[in-house]
């Protein structure tokens, strides 16, 4: 993610090396967020049973949602977000559905 993550910034020129520990923030909240979504796949992975018998929230809800709210306002101040980049005056290309098919089906061939 880290790398991905410095590659739509270098390729927008929004990438600033005063900003780099912010994608490396960044990058470590996103890995907390898989890791926290990858224990949480079934429903019964979200309680768990105590040892007195109570159930109570996994761990695991607590990080997912911490991580993804870290995502989300990191994301944001690096500008990887819609609402962010319209603020920054960073416009995206508008691209047509069938230029995103043809050139998904190019990737297959």
């Amino acid at each position: 993610m880290f790398k991905n993550a410095c590659r739509i910034l270098i390729d927008r020129k929004m990438l600033h090396p005063e900003d780099i520990h912010l994608v490396v923030i960044f990058a470590q909240e996103y890995w907390t967020y898989l890791q926290a979504v990858n224990n949480l796949q079934r429903p019964e992975d979200h309680i768990n049973t105590t040892a007195s018998g109570y159930l109570q929230p996994s761990p695991w809800v607590n990080i997912r949602n911490t991580a993804q709210k870290a995502v989300r306002e990191v994301g944001a101040l690096i500008g990887l977000d819609p609402f962010s980049r319209g603020r920054m005056g960073v416009h995206q290309e508008k691209r047509d559905e069938l230029d995103t098919l043809v050139e998904y089906w190019n990737k297959k061939q």
